[in-house]
Parts: structure tokens; C-alpha cells; sequence
């Protein structure tokens, strides 16, 4: 039986673990529930990404092109 992980908010932060998988060529980690409804996010939003040893999420306005 799969456990399920519920996310935890601690000073404003979420904390939760996801696992990746694979779809085509790409990995894919999964969004808690709770982030995706906080911050209105929907298929096909564009993120910009910066990884280093923290990785920061950052939701970019949908361009009007």
C-alpha cells in the first residue's frame, strides 16, 4: 500500500516530499495540492527555475504573444 506524505506549513514555508517520474524523455515532480491552490496555478503556466543548492520556483506572468 502506497503511504501518502501530507505536506506540513511551517513560518509560511511547505514542506513535503515527491517523488519524480518519468513522462517521455522528461522527469516530472509532482506539486502539492496545497501550492497549486495558494498560487492559482494551472496547466500550462510557465516557471522559471534556478537550482543550486536550493531550488526556487518562480511563476511567470503568461505572456500576451
Amino acid at each position: 500500500m502506497r503511504r501518502k506524505r501530507k505536506a506540513t506549513v511551517r513560518d509560511g514555508i511547505i514542506h513535503t516530499y515527491r517523488k519524480t517520474f518519468k513522462v517521455g524523455h522528461s522527469l516530472v515532480i509532482p506539486l502539492p495540492p496545497e501550492w497549486i491552490k495558494e498560487h492559482g496555478i494551472q496547466p500550462g503556466d510557465d516557471f522559471a527555475i534556478t537550482a543550486n543548492n536550493i531550488v526556487s520556483l518562480v511563476k511567470r506572468p503568461k505572456s500576451d504573444t
